[in-house]
């Protein structure tokens, strides 16, 4: 029997390509679909990611987002699935760089967490702009 392999919900795993500030791209996997999320700079990187915690309800985000437009840019639900499962993910790594980010809350309309590569903490994030200078 296969033994299940646990990857926390408010983490996903950063798989760069390219890992230059003006040619940020790669994939991003989590819990929600096998395929991962192809994204071409950290804006997407950042979208994508914050529709994903938007999905899993983990974490919450502290503010309610305020927008005439209720479908999501990026991703399609009905497409998504929580996997418990998550083995394929720690198969998963980056030509430029693989890392593990837990966001381990949204307050202030910003991200908080620990950036991990190789099961190593690499550093503390209290914003989204302390992540993107921990990565690039």
């Amino acid at each position: 029997m296969q033994k299940n392999i646990f990857y926390p919900k408010n983490a996903i795993r950063l798989c760069l390509a390219n890992q230059k500030q003006e040619h940020f791209d790669g994939i991003l996997y989590s819990c929600v679909r096998k395929e991962g999320f192809a994204f071409s700079n950290f804006t997407s990187f950042i979208m994508l990611t914050d529709e994903i915690l938007d999905y899993l309800g983990t974490p919450q985000s502290f503010q309610e987002r305020r927008t005439f437009n209720t479908k999501k840019r990026h991703l399609c639900i009905d497409q998504l699935m929580i996997h418990e499962d998550c083995s394929y993910i720690y198969e998963q790594s980056g030509k430029a760089g693989t890392y593990d980010i837990i966001i381990t809350t949204r307050q202030k309309s910003d991200w908080q967490g620990i950036v991990k590569c190789r099961n190593k903490i690499l550093g503390e994030f209290k914003s989204i702009l302390e992540l993107m200078y921990i990565l690039i």
